[in-house]
């Protein structure tokens, strides 16, 4: 494992700030895409969903950039748990979540990764 990805706690409250961190772990510099290829995503009976969505005229698009980040070094997301705090920072202004936060469980997934995501979990309370 090269990073890890931590959040403040596990439960949270329609409103709270989750603080997300992501490390890198090694004694190496490590690369990924840059801070905006993430997604907070709903457990349903499907599985993982996104709840940021667009519509299909205004898809996300994304630089693909490469950021290094030295030993002990990476990002962090602080990210205010209602609708317009999840679209909030982003670049995608032209996004939505749907549907509308209730309580249940979600995750944190950066995925500016060369092999998949790495996800950290939650519960919110609504």
């Amino acid at each position: 494992m090269t990073l890890g990805l931590r959040i403040g706690d596990t439960e949270f409250e329609y409103g709270d700030t989750a603080q997300v961190e992501l490390t890198n772990v090694t004694d190496e510099p490590v690369y990924t895409g840059n801070r905006t290829k993430y997604n907070i995503q709903a457990y349903t009976e499907d599985g993982w969903q996104d709840v940021r969505v667009a519509d299909e005229e205004q898809r996300f698009g994304y630089e693909d950039d490469a950021v290094e980040h030295p030993p002990g070094e990476g990002f962090e997301w602080p990210v205010e748990l209602t609708e317009a705090g999840i679209v909030a920072g982003t670049h995608h202004a032209h996004a939505e979540v749907c549907p509308e936060l209730s309580s249940g469980r979600y995750r944190f997934a950066f995925f500016g990764i060369t092999d998949g995501a790495v996800a950290v979990a939650f519960d919110l309370r609504r």
